[in-house]
C-alpha cells in the first residue's frame, strides 16, 4: 500500500509548493493520484502552500485522538498530516505527501515502500527564492541554507533550477513509468 506514497522534500527555496501545485494542475480530474494537505503550525499564507492552520493545541488533541499519519517539527513550526489523508492508498490510488528530510527516517519506517522525490536547487538560487518570501531575518535564512540533513537517497531527484515545467514533466512522467 505505502508504494503508492510519494513523499516530495527538499530544502527551502527549492519550489517544492510550486512543482506540486504546478503538477497538480496538470492532472486530469480523474487522475488516481491526491494531494495530502498539510496542518502546520503558521497562519495562513495566500501566495504559499494551502495549508490548514493549527494550534499546538489543536495537533495535540489530533494527536491523542489517533487522528493523524505523520508529524514533524520543522523550522520551529509543526507539520501534520490526517491519517484520512490517506484512505486513497487503501482504494490503490495515490498520494502525494509534501515532507520533510529530517522526518524521511521516521516517515519510512511507518510506511514501507514510499517514494522519495527530492527537489533541490542552487544554494544562491534557494537564497534568492527564501528573501523574496520576506518571512525571515537574514540570520534565519542562512540558518536554513547551512542546516545538515542525512543523505535521502531518493527514487527521483529534480533540479529546479530553470522552468518548473521541464520539472514537472519530469515527475509526470517519473509517476507515470511507476504505475507499470
Amino acid at each position: 500500500m505505502h508504494r503508492r506514497l510519494i513523499v516530495v522534500v527538499g530544502p527551502s527555496g527549492a519550489g517544492k509548493d510550486t512543482l506540486l501545485k504546478r503538477w497538480r494542475e496538470r492532472l486530469a480530474p480523474a487522475a488516481p493520484l491526491h494531494f495530502a494537505r498539510r496542518l502546520i503550525t503558521r497562519p495562513a499564507d495566500p501566495l504559499g502552500e494551502r495549508h490548514e492552520p493549527v494550534t499546538h493545541a489543536q495537533l495535540q488533541a489530533l494527536r491523542a485522538s489517533g487522528a493523524l499519519a505523520f508529524e514533524w517539527q520543522a523550522h520551529g513550526l509543526a507539520y501534520a498530516v490526517h491519517r484520512e489523508a490517506l484512505a486513497p492508498l487503501g482504494r490503490g490510488e495515490w498520494v502525494v505527501l509534501n515532507g520533510s528530510r529530517d522526518h524521511l527516517p521516521t516517515l519510512r519506517a511507518q510506511a514501507p515502500g514510499c517514494r522519495v522525490v527530492e527537489v533541490t536547487a542552487p544554494p544562491a538560487l534557494l537564497l534568492a527564492r527564501l528573501q523574496a518570501r520576506a518571512r525571515e531575518s537574514a540570520d534565519a535564512l542562512q540558518a536554513r541554507l547551512r542546516r545538515e540533513t542525512a543523505p535521502v537517497q531518493p527514487d527521483l531527484t529534480l533540479v529546479n533550477d530553470g522552468d518548473p515545467a521541464e520539472c514537472v514533466r519530469a515527475l509526470h512522467a517519473w509517476w507515470l513509468a511507476q504505475q507499470r
